[in-house]
């Protein structure tokens, strides 16, 4: 990202350290996953320990995320038809998930790694 001063007077002075020079903080995003009409996109997803990924429905179908976690675990929020659902990964290993409504027709994964 290129940042560029204002007013280039004969002062010297830095202009990036103007009140109203500073540039934005960096906004680091999730990983994100879309729900369609019937299918995860991307099906396989690859992300660090510690980051997270929201799901996003832009189908028109009810949906839901069934996920089992490395240690067994299921993970099962609500089904809905828009929205978002995320997930914050703590630990590493393959975590295979699934839509509750349509079961192993509609499949994903997410390798978590350290």
């Amino acid at each position: 990202m290129a940042f560029t001063g204002g007013g280039g007077g004969s002062d010297g002075a830095d202009n990036a350290h103007r009140p109203g020079n500073t540039p934005a903080p960096t906004v680091e995003r999730n990983a994100r996953v879309t729900i369609g009409d019937n299918i995860f996109q991307p099906v396989l997803s690859s992300i660090s320990v510690g980051k997270s990924i929201d799901w996003a429905w832009e189908g028109t179908g009810n949906h839901s995320v069934v996920m089992k976690t490395p240690d067994g675990k299921e993970v099962k929020p609500p089904e809905q038809t828009k929205g978002t659902f995320t997930f914050k990964f703590e630990t590493a290993g393959t975590y295979d998930y699934q839509c509750g409504v349509h079961g192993e027709r509609m499949q994903g994964r997410v390798q978590v790694s350290q």
